[in-house]
Formats: C-alpha cells, structure tokens, sequence
C-alpha cells in the first residue's frame, strides 16, 4: 500500500528524534519497499546514514533521491557534506573524499546563487553543514569561503538589508549580542561564553544573549541572570532576526558557527555593525558578513591569518577566563574500564573523529617504547566509525609486532562526574595531534 508508505516515512522522522537511528533506518527502508519513487524518502535514509558513518551507502540512497529529483535541495546539500566522513580509513581517503567534496560544492554554489534548487534553502542550510570539514588537518579558508558566500546568497535572497544603528556616543555603553545554541552545560557555554558574561565591563558594555537551542538547565538561567536581556523562546530565523534588531546590538558574536541549526543562516546576515565568531568550532565562517575571528595567540601559528577570511584576533594568552567545573565525587577503579594496575595509562580521551590515520604510527611507537601500558580512547556514538579506528589502530601496531589488544582500551562515553574519575586514574594526557 503506497499510502502506507507516507506513514512509514514520518515514522522514520520521528524515530530520528527518538535518538533510535536503527529503527528509523528499518522504517525508511520498509517505506521504500512499498514506495519506490519517493525522492524524499531515499534522502531521509541516505541524511541518517551520514550521521551513522556509512557515506558510501548515504551517497547511493542520495543518488537515487537525485535520479528521481534532481532539483531536491536536501539531497544536493546532503550529497556534497557525505563526501565528509566522520573518520577515514587511510591518508589517501582524505584527498580523495577532499576534491570530492570541492567539486560538488561548486556545483551546489553556482546552482544555489542561479537558484535552481527546489526546497527550503534556509532549513537545509541548517540540515546540512560542513562541520567535519575542519578534521581534515587541511586549511579550508578556500573551501569555507565558496560554501559562506553559498549560504550567505542563499539568505540574502530571502531577507532584506536590515537597518543597523549608528556608532555609540562617548557615553553610551556598547551594546553585545551573543548568539549561541549553547547557554547551558555544553563546552561552549563553559569556553569561552560564560567567562565573556561575568568578566566584560558592565559600565562599558550592556550584553544580551540569544539562546537558540532547546536545552535548559541551571547553567541556562546563571546566563540568564548575568545579561541586560536574555531570549528563549522558539523562533524561526524571521523571528530571531527580529528579536535581535529589536535590541540594535553595536557587536554580536556568534561562537558556535557549524554546531547547531539556525546560528550560520543569521550570521550570514548583518544584523550588527560590527560581527564577530570565536571558539565554539575553530574553523573560518568563509562567511563576508563576518568581520572577525576571536582566537588565542597561543593556539594560532604564525601563519594562522592566511586560514581565516575573518580579520584574526589573537588574543593574549589563551584568551579565555574560565572556571573549573565542580562534578560531583564518582569512584571508578582500573578494573572497571579495563586497565592493569601495572600499566603505564595513556589517556587519549578526544572525540575519534580527530584522529587522523597518518597519526596512527605514533600511538604504536608510543606503546612499543612505553612497553607495559594501555591507551584509553572514547568510543563513538554511533555507526560503524569505532570499528574503523580500531581497524587502523591493529594495522598500526602489527606493524611494529605488538598485541594492540594488549595496549588499546575503548570506554563508553561517560557522564562528565565519571569521566573526570576516569581520567583521574590516568598516568599520562595525550592530547590528539592537530585538533587541541
């Protein structure tokens, strides 16, 4: 029953919200059965399966959903960010999903600013964003800069020029918009938002935050309570665009560019004077409405501008003021996580997607000249991606005639009490090499 179909489909989407990715997969998949030639569907499935690590089959299911509809602006903008994989099987892989990427992102440029796309442009933008781009270990100041002028041609189409206010008097304070998805108990509330809120000048500066995401909690409200005004509420970009020109900020940053749904389509907006984004994901905009990029002189090369289409701001230090969290106590033993109390422990406890494989040989070097140890890393959430590290790793240290299973230990994600207890038990940090 074709009908059938279309239930099974917005089963799909509200299983994807569920956070149970498999089964939403399983409901698309039946839906296809039963419906062949629904473009949306099979963009659907190939979107998720992105998110699962499985981008050669996202690339067919996407195919497919461009055979049937080639002006489907899901599936172009979808198509182009699966050439970005989570993690890569060799060095190689890189260059090759790179130019993959670089070719059909000029070609989703050029159709977007001669609007040939059919679909929400402005959704899609915030569906789809080149978040891994950055993991790459390249400098992607040429390939960020086609992608903001994209979205930046996009947005404009469907807003106006806003009026902006005049420069502030001798006297007046200056007034600072923060756009964030993140005013709660996320990194980036933590660095560097909530040192910008308690450590400006209030004689200087009135400061005004814009909560665009949907989680709240008691960090939520200390942000509340430290800005002039403070918005939370649902809005589409209209209304936040809106509710941000209400206020006629002097400066609005935006440091969480790339990590959530809605902050990159008003970014590309001047809606302020004076626009900057900062630390949130350390990667150019590419956007022209941005003017700078807050960054730590400590942290950038000496070459570091030539990354960034934003004028770079290095400033001093790390160029944060921040706070250590207070966890509650948490016991956690050796044993618990699969260590030897004899071993030498290496914790390497980032995100997997910011291990390169041209790095591999190290980790093995490390364990072949530390002799008794173990390596801790955090497993992914999701997909097929663990396995792919895990695959690389053991060719890695084969290479030099070790047990890898002797050195490595994959622990689940942990609440952060535990995982603080965790890294307590640890003998040495290793910081993943390119990405602090």
């Amino acid at each position: 029953d074709r009908s059938f179909a279309d239930a099974l489909k917005n089963r799909g989407r509200v299983l994807l919200q569920l956070d149970r990715g498999q089964e939403a997969i399983d409901a698309f998949t039946t839906a296809l059965r039963l419906k062949p030639d629904d473009a949306d569907t099979w963009y659907l499935r190939g979107r998720h399966l992105i998110d699962l690590g499985r981008n050669d089959e996202a690339l067919a299911d996407l195919a497919q959903a461009l055979a049937l509809k080639p002006g489907h602006a899901g599936a172009r903008f979808a198509d182009c960010i699966a050439e970005l994989a989570i993690v890569y099987n060799d060095e190689a892989e890189i260059g090759r999903r790179r130019a993959s990427y670089e070719r059909k992102l000029k070609a989703l440029a050029a159709d977007v600013t001669a609007d040939r796309l059919s679909g929400d442009l402005i959704a899609m933008i915030g569906a789809q964003e080149p978040f891994l781009l950055a993991y790459q270990g390249g400098n992607d100041r040429p390939l960020q800069e086609i992608y903001g002028g994209m979205v930046h041609a996009a947005v404009s189409r469907e807003f106006a020029p806003a009026p902006l206010p005049p420069r502030p008097g001798p006297s007046e304070p200056i007034r600072v918009g923060i756009v964030s998805a993140h005013f709660f108990g996320h990194s980036n509330w933590k660095i560097p938002i909530k040192g910008w809120l308690s450590q400006l000048d209030r004689s200087r500066f009135q400061i005004f935050g814009y909560h665009l995401g949907v989680t709240r909690d008691g960090n939520t409200d200390q942000a509340a309570a430290m800005c002039d005004r403070f918005v939370h509420r649902p809005h589409d970009i209209e209304g936040w665009r809106e509710e941000i020109l209400t206020d006629a900020p002097h400066a609005l940053i935006y440091p969480g560019l790339l990590m959530d749904t809605q902050s990159l389509q008003l970014a590309a907006q001047r809606l302020a004077p004076v626009q900057m984004t900062s630390w949130g994901h350390p990667e150019t905009s590419g956007l022209p409405t941005l003017d700078y990029f807050l960054s730590s002189d400590l942290m950038e090369a000496e070459d570091a501008q030539s990354h960034y289409i934003e004028k770079l701001v290095r400033l001093p230090n790390l160029s944060i003021y921040y706070e250590p969290v207070n966890t509650p106590p948490e016991t956690v033993t050796r044993a618990e996580l699969g260590l030897r109390d004899s071993a030498t422990v290496f914790w390497s406890a980032q995100s997997l997607y910011k291990y390169l494989p041209q790095h591999d040989d190290i980790y093995a070097r490390i364990a072949k000249d530390a002799g008794d140890c173990q390596i801790v890393f955090v497993r992914h959430h999701g997909g097929n991606v663990t396995d792919v590290v895990r695959a690389r790793l053991a060719r890695a240290f084969a290479a030099h005639g070790l047990d890898v299973d002797r050195h490595w230990v994959f622990v689940p994600r942990m609440s952060q009490s535990r995982f603080v207890a965790a890294a307590g038990l640890a003998d040495i940090f290793l910081d993943s090499i390119g990405w602090s």
